[in-house]
């Protein structure tokens, strides 16, 4: 998957956008010769979940995006065992 940044105008593909980018979409796969993308923002049912032609979809894509692997884990490095604090200072007589 891959969260890509397309022209808002991608609601309507159609019409040719204003400029590309500024706008994400969440790129779910690619088959029979389209790429499938999920639009949180569409205001449609055909907006919400789409699928254009590569050469349609680079018409809005920006050339920026992130690749997504919802099956990789986190690797997060484990707490020390313990906790550093900070020491109290004593009053000096």
């Amino acid at each position: 998957m891959v969260m890509a940044s397309v022209a808002k105008e991608i609601r309507q593909p159609e019409a040719d956008p204003e400029r590309k980018g500024g706008h994400l979409v969440l790129a779910i796969g690619h088959h029979d010769g389209q790429i499938h993308f999920r639009n949180p923002s569409g205001h449609t049912p055909g907006s919400l979940t789409a699928a254009l032609p590569p050469d349609r979809f680079d018409a809005f894509f920006g050339g920026r995006g992130i690749s997504l692997d919802p099956r990789r884990s986190v690797r997060r490095r484990p707490a020390p065992a313990t906790a550093v604090r900070p020491v109290a200072s004593r009053p000096s007589a």
